[in-house]
């Protein structure tokens, strides 16, 4: 972080205090909960309590979910195609030190330690959930940039100019702040201000493992990967969302505000202009080709189009052009639709990968139950909270004998010929995770980490331009203006991250 920013950040709490309500105050609505009554025009100190704390650290993460960096991470995984302006250029791999920033990064994360602060003594709880969202925002941080500034960073006094840490070293304090998070959450204490699991310690104690989960895999610790999973998120019910209305620069979703007002035609989930995923969706893995566009059956046991015709829509409202676009009419992207933060498809996904890479010899059963339980909560039409009947569903739970050759996920012919179960487990634990992480960041993690790890998983994202597939983030131009210890020379966006190495 930047001496500049931290300048910033680092002010009297006093003075933080009356920017933080004055922020808010202008963002009343943005949940419906009521958990913001202060007036912008007169604020006073006294009136900061830590549910106005809490409520704006929340916020300043969700916008973090689904801000410019998440679509720049979907456009490279391959599940969006950017086709005009800037973002035909993301589509191109092209960016420079300016097409990033970090201040809505680390201007979250002192909020979330000004809340850690004041919970400290009032309730562990509270305290708990500012240490998963301190986990959430450099989790992204990190996974997308490498090596980061961190354990001094929000310490002006001692580090005007923050040291860098290593990317391993962040993920490793995660851990550990996730522990005591967890510790934290199953104490005693109240939580306000919680527009995300309306204060539940429960819900968030769980969530709290499946990020944790999270970071295991990507550290290659599948043991401790699947004991965290195994302690996560239970149910669809209890997804990490971002809750939305329908009120433009109120409460609106940021993708359905990107897709609809600020830059319709920028993007499109189209085949024929570089999106992968849909394409993908309805290849058969006999044939690794694409049937019929629309008509998502992967496999025999297998139809999504109810979920693809939640994603996609055909011509939508914000363009004429003939083009797959993001289903805004009635889909995941309207304007009411959840955010994700984490979920518990993923949870269970990631405890299927986990399991399965410690058995090499067979199908695993609890890989496979983890497996079937995400599809069997897909066949209800429910994904990011909502559930849809647009089309039809077919999930039929899957037996051992699928990943067997000549089974329905193990084809004897084809690109995806005679893999061993293990590889076919694995890649159609991949494939399924892919799907579900639409439009977050952590796809891009996934086509990054797969591709490095053995056995490696290539689901076919293809390289848009030039010979290299981009491995990272790069960092910021005011970074690497102010702060001398950021790396020198700068890595550049084609350099792979030590975690995924």
């Amino acid at each position: 972080m930047t001496r500049m920013i931290m300048k910033t950040y680092m002010i009297k709490k006093s003075a933080m205090a009356l920017i933080v309500i004055t922020i808010l105050s202008s963002c009343t609505d943005l949940f419906n909960k009521g958990d913001i009554k202060t007036n912008p025009n007169n604020p006073v100190q006294s009136q900061v309590g830590i549910d106005q704390l809490t409520t704006g650290a929340l916020l300043g993460l969700a916008t973090l979910y689904e801000d410019t960096d998440n679509r720049i991470a979907s456009i490279w995984a391959g599940q969006l195609a950017g086709t005009s302006r800037q973002h035909l250029t993301f589509q191109q791999y092209i960016v420079s030190s300016g097409t990033f920033g970090w201040f809505n990064y680390y201007n979250t994360g002192i909020n979330f330690r000004y809340v850690q602060q004041a919970a400290a003594t009032l309730s562990k709880t509270q305290l708990g959930v500012a240490q998963v969202g301190e986990a959430l925002l450099f989790a992204k941080l990190a996974g997308l940039y490498g090596d980061v500034p961190y354990s001094e960073a929000f310490d002006l006094a001692n580090h005007p100019a923050p040291k860098y840490d290593g990317e391993l070293a962040v993920y490793a304090s995660l851990i550990t702040l996730l522990d005591q998070a967890y510790t934290n959450l199953k104490s005693s204490g109240g939580i306000t201000g919680d527009f995300v699991y309306g204060g539940s310690a429960t819900k968030w104690a769980a969530a709290a493992k499946t990020i944790q989960a999270r970071l295991y895999l990507h550290l290659k610790k599948y043991p401790e990967a699947a004991a965290a999973a195994a302690l996560g998120i239970t149910s669809n019910a209890n997804d990490m969302l971002i809750p939305h209305g329908s009120a433009q620069q109120v409460d609106l979703n940021l993708n359905n505000d990107f897709f609809v007002n600020s830059r319709p035609g920028d993007t499109a989930f189209d085949p024929a202009l570089g999106a992968f995923l849909p394409g993908f969706m309805c290849s058969d893995i006999s044939t690794g080709t694409i049937g019929t566009l629309g008509v998502a059956k992967r496999n025999a046991k297998t139809d999504e189009t109810n979920i693809f015709e939640a994603f996609f829509g055909y011509e939508n409202v914000q363009s004429g052009d003939g083009t797959w676009d993001p289903n805004v009419t009635n889909g995941v992207f309207q304007g009411n639709s959840y955010g994700v933060f984490t979920s518990y498809y993923e949870s269970q996904l990631i405890l299927a990968e986990a399991s399965q890479r410690q058995n090499a010899g067979a199908v695993d059963i609890t890989a496979l139950t983890a497996l079937n339980n995400v599809r069997a909560g897909l066949a209800t039409g429910t994904i990011f909270g909502t559930t849809y009947a647009l089309g039809t569903s077919l999930y039929t739970p899957y037996t051992a004998a699928d990943f067997l050759p000549g089974g329905a996920v193990n084809p004897l012919t084809g690109p995806n010929a005679n893999m061993t179960p293990q590889v076919a487990m694995l890649r159609e634990i991949a494939s399924q995770k892919y799907i579900i992480l639409l439009m977050q960041y952590e796809s891009f993690t996934e086509v990054r980490r797969l591709a490095a790890l053995s056995p490696a998983i290539k689901l076919g994202v293809p390289i848009n331009a030039g010979t290299q597939y981009p491995a990272r983030f790069i960092y910021p131009q005011n970074e690497i203006n102010t702060n001398p210890n950021t790396p020198n020379p700068a890595p550049s966006q084609f350099v792979k991250l030590p975690v995924f190495q």
